[in-house]
């Protein structure tokens, strides 16, 4: 079985795991005032995350997720096609 590498976080001062970014959509209908907003499509990004104490999944605003891991080395080579991202994470105790 493949597992994924979760990136570790703080959301709303928890310890959490990031599992991925998400895209909401939510319509909104048209103002019954005359004059008034046509309706349309309300769009925005939301992370889910797992948090590490009790296991429980919520969605958190980007501005909310604060990632921990220290450094990120970026790998953008030629012979790279999908330009995938190497993330290596410093343990508290590793500095």
């Amino acid at each position: 079985m493949k597992r994924n590498k979760l990136r570790m976080c703080i959301v709303k001062n928890k310890k959490a795991f990031f599992h991925k970014w998400s895209d909401i959509r939510k319509i909104i209908d048209p103002s019954p005032m005359v004059g008034g907003q046509m309706g349309g499509v309300i769009s925005f990004t939301v992370g889910i995350i797992e948090y590490e104490d009790d296991g429980t999944i919520h969605e958190a605003h980007p501005y909310e997720i604060r990632f921990i891991d220290i450094e990120r080395k970026c790998d953008m080579s030629d012979d790279e096609k999908d330009g995938s991202i190497e993330y290596i994470v410093e343990k508290e105790g590793d500095k």
